[in-house]
């Protein structure tokens, strides 16, 4: 397999782990639980950084040449640099709302509530479309050559979060994920 097809998919199951921690804080805020709004913060913060700096433009390189290989099988996947607008939006939303809580200002539970499953329902659909249709596409129709470029062209950065070394802007994010893991693995 590819290296970027590979990290592309990587970076999926490292999200997918975020949502499902987000979810959880986003439901004890709608029952008025005690969140851990510092981990919030910091997978938007994440979301905002990594998958819109890195990955998509990863997508979006794969699919330029998808879209030169087999455009009726490129067109049927659709408007992938769209879909990732749209997931931009959809987290400067959420993060502006989240911001609003921070802050204090009045802002309604449900509101905020509704954006964040909007946001994690976003992300889950999108990647759900790209694990299912977008990636087995580009496995059949690029070549070897296709994809040794696709790694070439791409600057080979690590992931701040999930890559071997974790960036200083992600430390309490990652010192959060550790915590809630041990927390999770003890209650089950």
């Amino acid at each position: 397999m590819a290296e970027t097809l590979r990290r592309l998919k990587e970076d999926h199951a490292n999200i997918s782990r975020l949502l499902q921690v987000l979810e959880h804080q986003l439901s004890l805020f709608a029952e008025d639980g005690e969140v851990d709004y510092e981990l919030m913060a910091g997978v938007l913060e994440y979301m905002r950084r990594y998958p819109d700096l890195e990955h998509h433009p990863r997508e979006d390189r794969v699919m330029e040449r998808l879209q030169l290989r087999d455009p009726e099988t490129a067109e049927k996947v659709g408007d992938l640099e769209g879909l990732h607008r749209d997931l931009k939006e959809a987290t400067e939303r959420f993060t502006v709302a989240l911001d609003q809580v921070l802050a204090e200002q009045e802002v309604s539970r449900e509101a905020v509530t509704a954006l964040g499953h909007d946001f994690i329902a976003r992300q889950r659909a999108h990647m759900r479309m790209e694990n299912e249709t977008f990636f087995p596409a580009a496995q059949r129709s690029l070549t070897e050559a296709d994809w040794k470029e696709i790694d070439a062209a791409m600057e080979q950065s690590s992931d701040p979060l999930f890559g071997p070394r974790v960036a200083e802007e992600c430390a309490a994010l990652h010192a959060h994920l550790l915590q809630w893991d041990r927390e999770d693995r003890e209650l089950n």
